[in-house]
């Protein structure tokens, strides 16, 4: 039975006669994915992004990372990102084993807080405190907030005219939201 990756040299004696048989065991990577898929921040922040290979127990979990744009955001082998300027750019990490790829966003500004056209969509009270009111021209088939450093706090499908915020604490947020016509974000205070 296998219990690790390598190679092992297998051995069966029965009287004088032996047998030698060498067996290797490699656990193939499947996919990989990243602790986080987007991020709004600030020039001069850092995010510290984790790759998870699968399945876990693959032989080579090997990533390599990459930055799509350089004078945006840089990556260091360990996957941590520092924004150096304005734009967007697009962090990859490819694994050794078989080239299986995940992505994360990386869009930065000055404030760390997008700002893209609304798309005929409004968000209220803002600052808010308990419920998120969402006027919109086109249904919204999903919200996400995340918090300013890009993680993932709430996501919720098929949202009619309000969201309920009261569990996310004080601070800024940003809140996307998915039509049929695209992404739209807005930038969030919650009190």
């Amino acid at each position: 039975t296998a219990v690790s990756c390598g190679t092992a040299t297998i051995t069966a004696t029965v009287g004088n006669t032996k047998a030698t048989y060498e067996v290797t065991v490699n656990v193939p990577v499947e996919s990989i994915d990243l602790s986080e898929t987007y991020a709004a921040l600030a020039v001069g922040q850092t995010l510290q992004l984790e790759a998870s290979v699968q399945p876990s127990n693959a032989c080579n979990q090997t990533v390599a990372w990459h930055s799509s744009n350089t004078t945006v955001a840089t990556v260091a082998s360990n996957g941590k990102v520092t924004v150096v300027g304005n734009g967007t750019a697009t962090i990859t990490a490819t694994t050794d084993d078989g080239g299986s790829t995940a992505f994360c966003t990386i869009n930065a500004t000055v404030s760390g807080i997008e700002d893209i056209a609304n798309q005929g969509i409004t968000i209220f009270p803002n600052p808010v405190k308990d419920e998120l009111f969402i006027d919109s021209e086109t249904a919204i088939q999903k919200v996400e907030i995340y918090s300013i450093t890009g993680a993932l706090l709430l996501e919720e499908s098929n949202v009619n005219e309000k969201i309920n915020v009261s569990a996310l604490p004080q601070g800024l947020y940003v809140v996307k939201l998915y039509t049929n016509e695209g992404i739209s974000s807005h930038k969030l205070q919650k009190e």
